[in-house]
C-alpha cells in the first residue's frame, strides 16, 4: 500500500483516532489514549480509513487521499511513534507499507516497524458490523431507539463544561423534548442543555466514561438507548462506546 498526504492532515487524523484525554480512574481522572495501535485500511482507492479501539470504545475515521493498493490492503502502526516523526517533516509525505512503514519527505526518511495484531479486534469488528436499518442501528444484539442530531461544537462545549467536575463520566439524557449533559460527584455537579437539530425516538439515559468529545467534528448523529452502547456517526467518522455503570 502507498499514499501521499500532507503531514499536518495525517498528524491531526492520528491524534484524533488516539482520543487522548481525561479518562475516569476511580473518583478522579487520568490522561491517556484508547490505544497506541492504529489499524490503517487502504482497501478503498479513494480514501484511507483509520481504526482504533479498546474494550470500551471503537472508532473509525476516513481521510481522503488516493491510495495505491498492492497485495496487502491493511497494516497496524504505533501512532504516537509515527506522529513523532511526522512532526519533523513538512508538506507532502509519502507512506509506503511493506515489511515496515517507510515515510519519506524530500531528503528525509523514517522507518518504523509494523504491529502484527491489534489488542481490541473485537470492538473494531463490532463497529464494522454496525449498520443503520429502518432509521436506527443495532450494536451487537441491541437495537438503539433514540436519534439525536447536534452540531458537534455545541456537544463538545457541553462536555468541556462537565469536565470541570473531573469525574471523567458524562450522563446523556434525552426526554423527547430536550437533550442534556451532566456530571456530578457527591454535592458537586454541572448540567447543561445541548441544542438539537432534529430528534426522534424514545427517551434515553446513559453514562459514558470516555472523553468522546475529542473525536467529534461537524454534524453528529447520536443513537442511544437506556444503559446501552452509544453510537455516533459523522460525515467522515464513526464511534461506538460502551455505557458506564455509574457517574
Amino acid at each position: 500500500m502507498k499514499f501521499q498526504i500532507d503531514n499536518k492532515i495525517m498528524i491531526k487524523a492520528l491524534e484524533t483516532i488516539l482520543m487522548k484525554g481525561k479518562y475516569k480512574k476511580g473518583d478522579s481522572t487520568e490522561t491517556r489514549i484508547i490505544s497506541e495501535y492504529v489499524y490503517v485500511d487502504g482497501s478503498n482507492p479513494n480514501n484511507l480509513t483509520l481504526f482504533n479501539a479498546n474494550h470500551y470504545c471503537g472508532c473509525s475515521l476516513n481521510v481522503i487521499t488516493p491510495v495505491v493498493v498492492d497485495e496487502k490492503k491493511s497494516f497496524i502502526i504505533e501512532a504516537e511513534k509515527a506522529i513523532k516523526y511526522l512532526k519533523t517533516f513538512s508538506g507532502e509525505v509519502s507512506f509506503t507499507f511493506g515489511d515496515s512503514l517507510v515515510m519519506r519527505n524530500g531528503t528525509r526518511q523514517a522507518t518504523l516497524p509494523l504491529v502484527t495484531d491489534h489488542p481490541a479486534v473485537e470492538m473494531m469488528t463490532r463497529l464494522l458490523a454496525t449498520e443503520v436499518a429502518d432509521g436506527f442501528p443495532t450494536v451487537g444484539k441491541t437495537k438503539l431507539e433514540t436519534k439525536v442530531v447536534v452540531n458537534s461544537e455545541n456537544l463538545v462545549n457541553a462536555i468541556k463544561g462537565c469536565s470541570a467536575v473531573n469525574t471523567g463520566a458524562y450522563k446523556l439524557e434525552y426526554n423527547g423534548e430536550s437533550f442534556t449533559v451532566s456530571s456530578s460527584r457527591r454535592q458537586e455537579g454541572y448540567t447543561t442543555s445541548v441544542e438539537m437539530m432534529t430528534h426522534e425516538g424514545d427517551s434515553s439515559i446513559l453514562v459514558i466514561a470516555q472523553p468522546f468529545h475529542r473525536f467529534l467534528d461537524g454534524i453528529s448523529i447520536l443513537y442511544m438507548r437506556d444503559d446501552s452502547p452509544l453510537y455516533i456517526v459523522g460525515i467522515d467518522r464513526k464511534i461506538v462506546l460502551a455505557p458506564s455503570v455509574d457517574i
